[in-house]
């Protein structure tokens, strides 16, 4: 249970490093949910200076960039969200999961997963109405870096299902 409740923090760091928005956990992680915001609100900062640091945009790009950027942590906050979710669940679950509970969280895994996808065209139509195409693969490039970062943390701390 310990264990969870590190992984808790430490996927609140690497998952969701987007917008402060209190996400909402499973009932039985609930006493995780303040830290969570916590260390989540500091990965943002963090997250952030990544990209500032990685685009190296002009001031006139960054005058346009910024802006975009924000509304798209914006709305991939609100998929976070439903990740961290689905995340406490498991945990909620990972010593007494029966199929269907499997099958749940699984197939919620595989949508969250199109919903960033949908997120990331939505906003990279937006963005490249704003930044040359370079620059805007660029940003992508950062961001799939970023993640394959969180990625690796969430492996290393989310056991595999009994």
């Amino acid at each position: 249970m310990k264990r969870i409740g590190l992984f808790c923090g430490c996927f609140a760091a690497y998952v969701c490093a987007m917008a402060p928005a209190m996400a909402q956990v499973n009932p039985q992680y609930a006493q995780y949910a303040d830290e969570i915001e916590m260390v989540r609100t500091m990965a943002q900062v963090d997250r952030k200076a990544y990209v500032e640091q990685g685009m190296m945009l002009t001031a006139d790009e960054a005058g346009k960039f910024w802006p975009l950027y924000n509304e798209y942590v914006a709305d991939l906050t609100k998929v976070n969200d439903q990740l961290i979710k689905l995340i406490t669940d498991y945990a909620a679950k990972q010593n007494t999961m029966d199929e269907k509970t499997a099958t749940d969280l699984r197939n919620g895994y595989f949508d969250l997963q199109s919903d960033i996808i949908s997120v990331r065209k939505k906003h990279a139509r937006k963005m490249s109405k704003a930044l040359s195409q370079v620059r805007l693969t660029r940003f992508f490039q950062i961001e799939q870096k970023l993640d394959a970062i969180k990625n690796l943390q969430l492996a290393r701390q989310i056991p595999l299902v009994h």
